[in-house]
């Protein structure tokens, strides 16, 4: 038993492997076990992890594991949540780093106020570690996870899930998992998570520094990683039916959805497919009408000018919207943010 367990998946980080073991070995918060899961990549990031670790005499305890076969992220990490002994469950990806006090701080707070949940900023940084921009959610008071401070953050959170610590009973009571897809799983297990969450608390701090990753599965042109999206959020909305969650914070789920399963898939088909087929989008779009029939009557959404108009745009201009967005992505990897 420990108070955090630091849940880690491993494939083909052997460039950056040491610096995140470095960052987790500093850790001022030392009641710890960080479960590294080897997913079978191609280089050597295991045998270099056991390499470094083979004269480690702190009181972090490091355990291996791996997956029967390659099967992404997502899986790798519900293997780390089952073997999990800690009090809290944290993830940090292998190519990231944490700041000395990342456990300290959150568990301080997060037993503090009785949190389900705890959360701190992120620093986005290119593959140098030059800052190129910091990510923060809505400031709101620590304690209960009710009524307005519930709605204002579900409809302005940033989808950073590693920001978080998370307590260990918010999965097993709630049986909740990353699905096993390769792109948005996360995305998916933090919002049900938050829609678990009973008690939440804040760290205004930037603890984690996430590290652009250029040839991951998050950074690479998969033309078919929008399938993978659409798939994750889709199983994400079963399940918060299926749980019978989805009436109480019906506005802002669909929002959500709307944001992070629809117009990430269009901009994810769109950047990486050339050339981008309207029929495409339209098969994307009949995916978010399938699942919210009468979306566009979205307090959330009537208030955007922005998505409003994105959708319109992908709607009756697909063309248009192709082109916008196409340009828009080449600025915004330009811009290494």
């Amino acid at each position: 038993m420990c108070m955090v367990s630091i849940i880690t998946p491993v494939y083909n980080a052997s460039s950056k492997i040491g610096k995140y073991l470095d960052s987790v070995m500093q850790q001022t918060f030392q009641d710890l076990e960080v479960i590294i899961i080897d997913d079978h990549g191609t280089d050597a990031s295991i045998e270099l992890a056991h390499s470094i670790l083979k004269d480690y005499s702190g009181q972090i305890a490091f355990r291996f594991l791996e997956t029967p076969v390659n099967s992404g992220p997502g899986t790798a990490r519900n293997m780390g949540i089952e073997a999990a002994t800690g009090k809290y469950i944290a993830f940090v990806d292998s190519d990231d780093i944490i700041d000395p006090r990342f456990c300290e701080l959150l568990v301080k707070s997060a037993e503090r106020n009785g949190s389900d949940l705890c959360c701190c900023n992120l620093d986005v940084c290119d593959g140098h570690g030059n800052l190129s921009g910091t990510r923060r959610n809505p400031q709101i008071p620590d304690g209960e996870f009710t009524g307005e401070v519930r709605k204002k953050f579900l409809q302005n959170y940033v989808s950073y899930f590693t920001t978080y610590l998370y307590r260990k009973t918010l999965f097993d009571v709630n049986r909740i998992h990353f699905p096993n897809g390769r792109s948005s799983e996360d995305t998916a297990m933090l919002c049900c998570a938050l829609l678990c969450c009973r008690r939440i608390s804040t760290v205004d701090q930037s603890l984690y520094k996430y590290i652009r990753k250029e040839n991951s599965l998050s950074g690479s042109a998969n033309g078919n990683r929008y399938l993978h999206k659409l798939a994750s959020l889709g199983s994400l909305m079963a399940k918060i039916r299926e749980d019978g969650l989805y009436e109480a914070d019906k506005d802002e789920i669909d929002f959500i959805y709307f944001k992070k399963g629809y117009m990430m898939s269009v901009f994810d088909y769109i950047s990486t497919n050339k050339p981008a087929r309207k029929s495409v989008l339209r098969e994307i779009r009949a995916e978010l009408v399938r699942l919210i029939p009468e979306y566009r009557q979205n307090p959330y959404l009537r208030k955007s000018f922005l998505f409003n108009t994105l959708d319109l745009m992908v709607h009756a201009l697909p063309s248009v919207a192709i082109l916008i967005i196409r340009v828009y992505m080449h600025r915004l990897n330009r811009s290494v943010i």
